[in-house]
């Protein structure tokens, strides 16, 4: 996580390149609809560095009228000098929303905190649009596309990721057998995921499975740098489900840069990838597969995979009934953060983490986007959800605290347990209880709807 968010940020906090650039405002912008969308994942290192080429990559996210959420990412690269104290500029990336993918490839010039581009959508021959980046601070930055948009079928701009679905794999037969866990995979828009056909995930089906009787999931995330069977081997999930009848899911990761797992934790899209995609595929894949309860989905994430647990509960709150984040990659985007329902929330979190600190992160060079203290962002939460007053403090033992806030609409409360002293890791026991029985015990009790 920390080399991803090393190269974080040039349009937040400083000009990306040259300077002193006169701000060009384009005067041969093509007629046509416009989309703005806010950038809030900006993984940017625009310095010149001898021998190795300047390049910036540019996310975010935003709502367009017929085309409802989307999001965007572009690698810009740098080229030569021009005159003004502007550069040469090329970008290739996507535009994507539920259910499809755009591509687009332009070029123009960067001007420092502005820039103006010329692109094509959908490959050389696609119609022509205009591309701007500007950042005028304390504003937010911002990508404009105007002419040339996305246009998805009807069926692709109708799917809601985030729509409660039925199960179409009751009475097939498992591809897993029970009481074994095996390795799967599921198609990949590549546009959203720097360039993979097709992403993994480890499954385990309990022992007493049978196709024709709807059982829980608990999706499990693990950390960047890890992977999904070291979690299956070292959590206790799914021995749990064999015992309780239910399916221990593990997401894979994808490897993007240097190689190791990584999870985009730090906005909607990072590094040309959008995990929140890849969570939707993956419970469609699940669903296809087997006879999944859809009123008892739910997901965990440990740091940067609490991350993007933390991101489900915002936008895929139709799906998963309930989420877990432990020692979670926590960041604050501009009111980004509008689940459709109160999302039930149980938040594990030590106090002597120095990977995610306790009390958060002031925005710097290194770190551009902030993370919020641990007791801020779960009291956004409970105001989220409905939570009336303070939260009651339930536990309270020289090695965890635990507190929760109740009465919250729709029948939703947050848990927070405080590892007082912890370390960046998850407990293997929380007073006494196992790590995953803890995890299963809130889920069990918050069903969808329930």
């Amino acid at each position: 996580m920390r080399a991803t968010l090393a190269a974080l940020a040039c349009l937040v906090l400083a000009a990306c390149t040259g300077g002193g650039g006169e701000d060009r405002q384009a005067t041969d912008r093509p007629a046509g609809q416009s989309l703005q969308l806010t950038v809030v994942s900006i993984p940017l290192d625009c310095q010149a560095v001898p021998a190795t080429p300047d390049g910036c990559e540019v996310g975010g996210s935003g709502v367009a009228g017929n085309l409802g959420k989307v999001r965007v990412y572009s690698s810009v690269k740098l080229g030569g000098p021009r005159p003004g104290g502007c550069r040469e500029a090329t970008a290739t990336g996507s535009v994507s929303g539920a259910g499809w993918s755009a591509p687009f490839a332009g070029g123009g010039e960067w001007c420092g905190q502005h820039a103006q581009l010329t692109y094509r959508l959908n490959g050389p021959e696609g119609p022509q649009g205009r591309l701007e980046y500007r950042y005028d601070p304390p504003a937010a930055a911002t990508a404009t596309f105007t002419g040339a948009l996305p246009a998805p079928t009807a069926a692709e701009a109708a799917r809601d990721p985030a729509r409660r679905t039925d199960s179409a794999g009751c009475g097939r037969r498992p591809p897993v057998r029970p009481g074994r866990s095996g390795d799967l995979e599921t198609r990949a828009d590549p546009t959203t995921s720097a360039g993979a056909t097709r992403r993994g995930y480890r499954l385990h089906v309990p022992a007493g499975y049978r196709p024709d009787h709807a059982v829980p999931a608990v999706l499990l995330l693990h950390g960047n740098g890890g992977s999904a069977a070291d979690l299956d081997d070292v959590s206790g999930l799914s021995e749990l489900g064999d015992r309780l009848g239910f399916l221990a899911v593990y997401p894979q990761g994808l490897a993007v840069g240097a190689g190791r797992s990584f999870w985009a934790a730090a906005g909607r899209v990072e590094l040309g990838v959008d995990d929140l995609r890849f969570m939707a595929d993956l419970l469609d894949d699940l669903q296809r597969r087997l006879c999944v309860d859809p009123a008892r989905v739910a997901a965990a994430g440990f740091s940067a995979g609490g991350g993007v647990a933390a991101r489900m509960a915002c936008d895929l709150a139709g799906r998963v009934a309930s989420v877990a984040v432990v020692a979670g990659a926590l960041y604050s985007e501009p009111g980004e953060c509008r689940p459709s329902r109160a999302v039930p929330l149980l938040d594990i979190h030590g106090t002597g983490d120095a990977v995610v600190p306790y009390a958060g992160r002031t925005p710097t060079v290194e770190w551009p986007l902030p993370m919020p203290p641990v007791p801020s962002w779960l009291a956004d939460w409970a105001a989220r959800d409905g939570c009336p007053g303070q939260p009651a403090v339930f536990l309270d033992t020289p090695d965890v605290s635990g507190f929760r806030w109740s009465g919250c609409r729709d029948g939703a409360e947050v848990v927070h347990y405080r590892i007082n002293g912890g370390d960046h890791q998850a407990p293997r026991a929380i007073d006494g209880k196992p790590f995953a029985e803890v995890v299963w015990e809130f889920f069990a009790a918050h069903p969808l709807g329930g």
